[in-house]
């Protein structure tokens, strides 16, 4: 990983260079004379005394350990802080001199120049045992002291540089290499060379210096001027090892009272760097090249994490600007040296620091071993002072780390000063593949335009766009235009593999897909809240949940979770969101989902017979819907639910699995298919509907309904203010697959209570319709019992039959003759077609018969209760009955009137105390017949007909109609064949009439009288 301190990094690749520039400052002032200030070209060299020479050369000879007598016999020439020694030269001519052996020291602690390199040691000695041969303009004379302009040179055999001395501030030093030729302008070797500066290391071979301009060589002193290199070139370089604590702490100025402190630990860090090809340093254009399978490794402790491989290296440096510091000089203490040997900071010196770093290859590989990871590409570039760094190439770039895998057609991130990522983007098309740490299954996530990675202080966050996918093995894929997360560094911050997924949202487009649902937004926003503690199977039953485990062993199926495996959802909203609970090592478990604008959801069965899940609304909120406890909350204008048999349709629906709640506020409307027929005692072919107005309320084994109830079941409504429902067994919603089975045991409904029954034949023909109002009724499906308390209110309308003519002179049966009153009848006069009935079409208003058709009525009213039961098919009112029956034109006829003259010649009108009726099936018949139990001081009027009893009873398959008195009160027939006709009375204990054939027989007869009253003297 590249930082911004590693300018002296790679400066210390140029430790050779240095060498050499040492080289020559040591050997310039000997060879050629500095000018003086007049412009002289000659220079005067100091020869010392004999007693001044013995005491140099004796100072001299500490530096020299075991060649004292080299030493001791040797001949000396000093030029400011460089001493030359050697034992004797050999003037070879053509300006040509041989000096052997040749053994420079240079001690800047004797210069006034302020321009040594600080971290160098203080004492640099040159060593050429083999001697060195210089050339001059003219021969070299020592006896004049006067030295010639410098021509060329050449250091012959072994050249060893190396430091005295060593110190914490200047570390040991040591360059080897053989024959070096020196010229005006350039310094090279042909030879292997090494270096040791401290704890930094190279080796190569190849070494070449050119000069820039007039040169040091030409121009006679270090003093006057710095060494000025035109480019430094080492041929192939075999290692160079870098220790990046010691750049480190060379870069830090000590603190005031740092010597007192304890040091910080060593962490061992170093930079390897080695290639085939040259390695080239420009100072004029500031750049460093390495090339031909250039490969650079980072190590910690002895082990690598961090590996470059490329063909080429180029480093451009930059000036980092002049030193401004304004930290006043330490104190003088009176054992400080004389303040004028004491080193002086330079006005205006300036430091190289790395601007840019460019690697090129095919490609360029970067390694990083402790991550097993590495990363590919064509052309790599990194600007220091910005961090930015790219990764690019023809071929795109290219990543893994063990099974995980990366490609994008180029990566660029930013770096901050401690190498760490601040922004990564990768330019797409890209795709990664890497297995999650709470996962054994593969995700392969794809992008069309970018992936950017951003780093905060403790939080991470990416941006996918342009065509993103990601597919995340058994939890399914999610594909959108634009997706972002969030995430921390979980419990260590260091590795990526530990980031923890707080949110994402995802948009435009957003498809989200899994075996079990497939959802489609606009907008997807999810979070995620990591426990790492797992929960327990406790504390999971103590909120009546069961682990799915546990559930799957008990022998369960997964019908308890909302969504099941019976099929898959798929959801449409403009807005999801989604709540996510993430244990270590575990997939994450949906908690909540909510659904915003135009919510639809569709499921998609495994069975061809099952009916789907279906869900209409404007807002939708799911809590734990993978668990038996799931809370369904549905609002719309209004929100629809459907499926398993079951169509709900309300303003709010609320289900609590948990608690086994089910509610509905407001206006709703509740259906149910064939496939729940058992649900209400229908037809299968029926289809029941239940609407209201002020809500539903389900609680497991009861069912309510409030507000304007009306229950319509094919040819069957019912209204009432309030419906009440109770199940024989409890339906428990969290293990709910169906409603199939579950029988109802007891309904009834209250206020306002009226129930209508339309009777079809095989064809569908209208044939009965049947109406009762009460105030309440109840039915008992189990023993069949209805009962409802009085007064009430029952009516049929009936195609003309074998009840027709049973008080009518002709056997004719005609209507209510019109424009007479009719009380309580709807609509009498109009005459509908269309016998016929859909029962799936609204039947509050029943078609009327054709005019070949003729309609009958018996409307029965009471007052203290009805009783009945509807498995035996009988019913019974009771208490001051009145039971009226005549003609109508219409099946919408609603009452008829209570007075006999305005029923016509074929009605009547009955009262006793107690009437039931029976529907009874005889035998052979497809349609049961009727029969008619009437007691308790009955009395029948008719316009020509009258009749009082004890009992009457009528038996509709015999056409018999019987009346009886008791041992006191005989029974009395009262006939008349025509309007003031005179009037026949028949008295006996039993009468019986059947009125088909007009035949009477009495039993126990008391009289028969003929009077001509012109009425039927029924109060007589």
């Amino acid at each position: 990983m590249l930082r911004h301190r590693w300018a002296q990094i790679i400066v210390s690749l140029l430790v050779t260079a240095a060498a050499y520039h040492l080289y020559a400052v040591l050997a310039v002032p000997l060879i050629e004379p500095q000018p003086d200030l007049h412009g002289s070209s000659q220079r005067s060299v100091d020869f010392p005394a004999d007693q001044r020479l013995q005491q140099r050369l004796q100072a001299l000879s500490a530096f020299f350990p075991g060649r004292s007598q080299l030493i001791k016999n040797a001949k000396m020439l000093e030029i400011d802080q460089t001493t030359l020694l050697f034992q004797d030269y050999w003037n070879l001519g053509e300006g040509r001199v041989l000096v052997r052996p040749c053994l420079l020291v240079f001690d800047s602690r004797t210069s006034a120049s302020p321009k040594w390199p600080s971290n160098l040691p203080e004492i640099l000695i040159l060593e050429a045992l083999d001697g060195a041969i210089f050339q001059f303009d003219r021969p070299l004379d020592l006896r004049t002291a006067r030295i010639g302009r410098f021509i060329a040179g050449q250091l012959l055999g072994n050249v060893v540089v190396r430091g005295e001395n060593p110190t914490q501030d200047h570390p040991d030093f040591r360059l080897t290499t053989r024959d070096i030729t020196v010229t005006e302008h350039r310094v090279w070797t042909n030879h292997p060379l090494e270096l040791s500066w401290g704890k930094h290391r190279a080796r190569g071979a190849g070494m070449e210096i050119v000069f820039r301009g007039r040169t040091p060589f030409s121009r006679g002193g270090f003093e006057q001027e710095p060494l000025n290199i035109d480019r430094f070139l080492l041929r192939h370089v075999d290692r160079l090892h870098i220790d990046l604590e010691t750049v480190r702490s060379s870069d830090k100025p000590q603190a005031k009272g740092a010597m007192d402190s304890p040091s910080p630990p060593s962490r061992d860090e170093a930079l390897d760097i080695s290639c085939q090809g040259p390695l080239l340093f420009v100072p004029a254009q500031k750049t460093l090249t390495l090339e031909d399978r250039v490969e650079i490794s980072r190590t910690q402790n002895s082990q690598s994490v961090l590996q470059l491989r490329c063909q080429q290296l180029v480093v451009t440096f930059q000036e980092a600007g002049p030193s401004n510091s304004t930290s006043a000089p330490p104190a003088e203490t009176p054992a400080s040296p004389d303040p004028s040997s004491v080193k002086k900071p330079i006005p205006g010196s300036s430091r190289w620091s790395i601007h840019l770093v460019r690697a090129i290859g095919r490609p360029v590989r970067i390694v990083f071993p402790t991550w097993n990871g590495e990363l590919q590409g064509e052309d790599l570039r990194y600007d220091a002072a910005s961090g930015a760094m790219s990764l690019g190439g023809s071929n795109g770039v290219q990543g893994k780390r063990g099974k995980d895998q990366f490609s994008a057609l180029a990566v660029q991130c930013q770096l901050t000063s401690a190498g760490d990522i601040e922004m990564l983007a990768a330019v797409g098309p890209g795709k990664a593949q890497f297995t999650p740490t709470n996962s054994s299954q593969e995700w392969i996530l794809t992008w069309g335009r970018s992936l950017t990675f951003t780093t905060g202080s403790n939080e991470r966050v990416a941006a996918l766009q342009g065509g993103v996918q990601i597919e995340a093995g058994d939890l399914g894929t999610l594909n959108a235009q634009e997706i972002w997360c969030w995430a921390d560094a979980g419990l260590r911050a260091t590795d990526f593999a530990s980031l923890r997924l707080r949110r994402f949202v995802a948009q435009s487009a957003v498809e989200l897909t899994s075996s079990q649902f497939a959802a489609q937004s606009d907008r997807l926003e999810a979070w995620i809240k990591w426990d790492n503690a797992l929960p327990t199977q406790t504390s999971r039953a103590s909120h009546g949940i069961r682990p799915q485990a546990v559930e799957q062993s008990a022998g369960k199926d997964d019908s308890s979770a909302l969504m099941t495996n019976t099929g898959q959802i798929a959801l449409r909203a403009n807005l999801l969101r989604m709540e996510f609970a993430a244990y270590p090592g575990q997939a994450a478990e949906l908690t909540a989902l909510s659904a915003d604008g135009s919510v639809v959801a569709d499921e998609r069965p495994q069975q061809a017979d099952l009916h789907p899940l279906q869900l209409r609304g404007d807002h939708l909120e799911v809590t734990h819907p993978t668990r038996p406890s799931t809370i369904f909350s549905l609002t719309g204008n209004p929100a629809y639910v459907a499926g398993r048999g079951l169509a709900l349709t309300g303003y709010q629906i609320f289900l609590d699995r948990g608690r086994n709640l089910l509610s509905v506020a407001g206006v709703g409307r509740l259906d149910i298919e064939k496939s729940a027929e058992q649900m209400i005692p229908v037809s299968a072919e029926d289809r029941v509907a239940i609407q209201w107005n002020q809500g539903m309320d389900f609680a497991g084994r009861t069912i309510s309904f409030h507000g304007g109830v009306q229950l319509t079941s094919g040819p069957r409504r019912l209204q009432a203010d309030a419906l009440g429902i109770e199940l024989e067994e409890p339906v428990i919603l969290s293990s709910l697959s169906s409603f199939k089975g579950h029988q109802v045991r007891l309904a009834r409904a209250i206020g306002n209570v009226y129930v209508e029954n339309l009777e079809l034949d095989p064809s569908g023909n209208l044939v009965a319709r049947d109406m009762l109002r009460v105030s309440e009724i109840s039915v008992d499906f189990l023993s069949g019992r209805v009962s409802a308390p009085g007064p009430g209110r029952f009516g049929t309308v009936r195609q003309a039959s074998s009840l027709t003519g049973i008080f009518s002179a002709d056997g004719v049966t005609r209507p209510v003759t019109q424009g007479q009153p009719d009380q309580g009848r709807e609509d009498n006069s109009q005459e509908n077609p269309s016998p016929k009935t859909n029962p799936d079409q609204d039947t509050g208003s029943p078609q009327a018969n054709p005019p070949n058709q003729r309609l009958v009525m018996l409307d029965i009213s009471f007052h203290q209760r009805l009783e009945g039961n509807i498995q035996q098919r009988q019913v019974g009112c009771y208490g001051r009955v009145k039971a009226r029956y005549g003609g109508v034109t219409t099946w919408s006829a609603q009452s008829l009137p209570d007075d006999p003259a305005l029923l016509g010649p074929d009605g009547m009108v009955l009262n006793c105390q107690e009437l039931t009726a029976f529907q009874i099936f005889g035998p052979g018949e497809q349609r049961p017949h009727l029969e008619l139990v009437a007691l308790g001081n009955v009395t029948v009027e008719a316009q020509f007909h009258a009749a009082r009893a004890r009992r009457l009873s009528l038996d509709e398959s015999k056409t018999l109609l019987v009346l009886e008195g008791d041992g006191d009160v005989p029974a009395e027939l009262y006939r008349q064949e025509f309007l003031g006709g005179p009037i026949q009375k028949t008295t006996a204990r039993r009468i019986y009439f059947w009125y088909s054939t007009k035949t009477v027989k009495v039993d126990d007869a008391k009289s028969l009288e003929i009077s001509r009253s012109p009425t039927v003297p029924l109060g007589g």
